[in-house]
């Protein structure tokens, strides 16, 4: 076969491989609900929290997904390490309570201020009923998590 009659065929090719199935309006839904991160039950990690210095600017709760806007100084948050540690203990009220800390590292040595928002999957501090109140270490309030 000459390189003439091969151009077709590789044209062709070229264009089957440039389709890309991550186009489907599908795969945008299934991103858009995923959060960015498990939420740890762990007593142990817990107790053991050893966190850098952060502002909690802002939580929020959408769909299972708990919203934190983490505010600390920076030079772009990109290396930031994150993780939300539930006590492992329920405390009995109506509602029932949990109590979490945000483990937080920062190894950028920058004078900036930086702005991040992460999110953390809420399905593992679910129990009994429907809902539970968040009680967040360096939050100034709980928040209601309604499922």
């Amino acid at each position: 076969m000459s390189l003439k009659q091969l151009f077709p065929l590789i044209i062709i090719l070229c264009g089957f491989t440039a389709c890309d199935q991550s186009d489907d309006p599908g795969d945008i839904q299934k991103t858009i609900n995923d959060c960015d991160f498990e939420t740890i039950v762990d007593a142990n990690e817990y107790e053991n929290i050893n966190s850098d210095d952060f502002e909690l600017s802002n939580i929020a709760i959408q769909d299972n997904c708990l919203s934190l806007e983490i505010t600390a100084s920076g030079c772009d948050g990109d290396s930031w390490e994150i993780r939300l540690i539930d006590s492992q203990a329920i405390l009995e009220s109506n509602p029932e309570q949990r109590n979490l800390k945000i483990d937080f590292t920062n190894q950028e040595d920058c004078r900036s201020t930086v702005s991040r928002t992460f999110s953390f999957d809420l399905n593992t501090v679910q129990i009994n009923g429907n809902n539970v109140k968040l009680n967040i270490v360096n939050a100034d309030k709980s928040i209601l998590y309604d499922y």
